[in-house]
């Protein structure tokens, strides 16, 4: 008699017969906890993905120079010794690319390093740089 009792219990509580036989439950019970998969998937806050702004100003300059070598020399070279003293304010790295006539400096500062101020100071260090009277600065942050 125990083994038709658990015989019978078995059967009674048999899941895959259940969802066989009542098919739309199945169905909406899965349905259901898809939706709250995707509510609980979108109220998610992404951990992952922090939001930081990378603080980069570039500094564009054009002059009337023909070749790469004299935009170099006289525009590129320049500005980028004199931009060398913000180490000591957070700069972190210092590139420069150099066409003819003009030279486009991009000069990378920390994730701590404020933006506003760190073009306040690449303004007034290149206020203080000699460079030919029909070069023409562009600062870009």
């Amino acid at each position: 008699m125990k083994q038709s009792t658990a015989k019978n219990l078995r059967q009674r509580w048999n899941i895959s017969r259940w969802a066989i036989a009542q098919p739309w439950l199945t169905i909406c019970f899965w349905l259901s906890v898809v939706i709250a998969g995707f509510f609980a998937f979108s109220s998610l806050k992404y951990g992952l993905f922090p939001e930081v702004s990378f603080p980069v100003v570039v500094v564009q300059a054009t002059a009337n120079f023909d070749n790469t070598i004299e935009t170099e020399t006289q525009i590129t070279t320049p500005i980028e010794k004199a931009v060398k003293i913000l180490e000591t304010k957070g700069m972190y790295e210092l590139r420069s690319s150099t066409y003819p006539g003009q030279a486009v400096i991009n000069i990378a500062f920390t994730t701590l390093s404020n933006l506003k101020s760190a073009t306040a100071d690449v303004e007034t260090v290149l206020k203080q740089v000699s460079l030919p009277p029909e070069t023409n600065l562009d600062i870009i942050r």
